[in-house]
């Protein structure tokens, strides 16, 4: 500078776009991990109303404590995001701007220096060089987050999904009325304490149980079991105690006919596959019962 006088020389104007420069190069570029780091309060956010869905779609405790966790976190986050002093947000579009401003400060006062001309417009193309970087970097990092968030989104909807059917799952397949006004299924009757399976040990012990016996004591132990829709249990009594004795034909269709009535005829004509009664012509007259 010359005395007296404040402006800056060329020199000095050409070393401040130098500096400018070299801050520009050694500006970290946009990135998806950068981004992410400071979207983390979107993350969480998203999180949070995905557990709350499955809470309500599951009614799991496990799922609301983990909905408020993650609400908390992300509010936490954002109120931290709001009151930071410092941001990298704009850094580049900042430092351009100042660099512009000494661009044209440079060009005014020395603009007719072919040396400083030349200097101006070699260190502006680097610069644009590196906003052009950035420009893509940005480019890519958004890109990154769109496949982020459609898979989150995909990974979510599965998620939902599957805890849905899950959930469906688990409530029994069909409702049947009791004695006593109690509702169950056919596994329930087939419980430890199901009341039909005395009367099997007792049939079982007596003197029916033979190939002659009295087939009025069969069918009903089978009618016992089939009021409690215990189907399994049912064709586990034919074939132990009715397949090929005297009267088996009634037995089968008895059970025949209750997975009808159950409009269950897929099961009826698998059953009625698997047996084979004392007489090849009876067994002929069951199946036709599921044609």
């Amino acid at each position: 500078m010359n005395d007296g006088d404040d402006s800056p020389t060329a020199e000095e104007l050409v070393n401040r776009l130098e500096e400018l420069l070299l801050r520009s190069k050694n500006m970290p570029k946009p990135s998806f991990a950068a981004s992410l780091r400071n979207m983390l309060f979107v993350l969480f956010l998203v999180l949070a109303l995905y557990f709350v869905v499955l809470a309500l779609i599951s009614e799991a405790g496990l799922f609301w404590l983990l909905g408020i966790a993650c609400g908390v976190v992300a509010l936490y986050l954002l109120v931290r995001k709001l009151t930071k002093r410092t941001t990298s947000a704009g850094a580049f579009e900042r430092l351009k701007n100042e660099y512009e401003y000494q661009e044209r400060l440079a060009r005014r006062s020395f603009g007719k220096n072919i040396e400083v001309s030349r200097l101006i417009k070699e260190i502006t193309s680097e610069i644009n060089a590196v906003e052009a970087e950035h420009l893509a970097a940005r480019r890519r990092s958004r890109t990154l987050w769109l496949v982020f968030a459609v898979v989150v989104i995909v990974v979510a909807a599965g998620g939902i999904f599957s805890t849905d059917l899950a959930s469906r799952d688990e409530a029994p397949a069909t409702e049947q009325s009791l004695p006593g006004g109690e509702s169950s299924g056919e596994a329930a009757a087939e419980g430890e304490a199901a009341p039909w399976k005395a009367r099997v040990a007792a049939f079982a012990a007596s003197s029916d149980n033979s190939e002659y016996g009295d087939n009025a004591a069969r069918l009903s132990v089978l009618d016992e079991i089939l009021k409690y829709n215990a189907f399994d249990a049912a064709e586990e009594f034919f074939f132990t105690y009715c397949q090929g004795k005297m009267g088996d034909l009634e037995c089968a269709r008895k059970i025949v006919g209750s997975y009808l009535a159950a409009d269950r005829k897929a099961d009826a004509a698998a059953f009625a596959g698997r047996v084979a009664l004392r007489y090849a012509s009876d067994t002929a007259k069951l199946k036709k019962m599921v044609e």
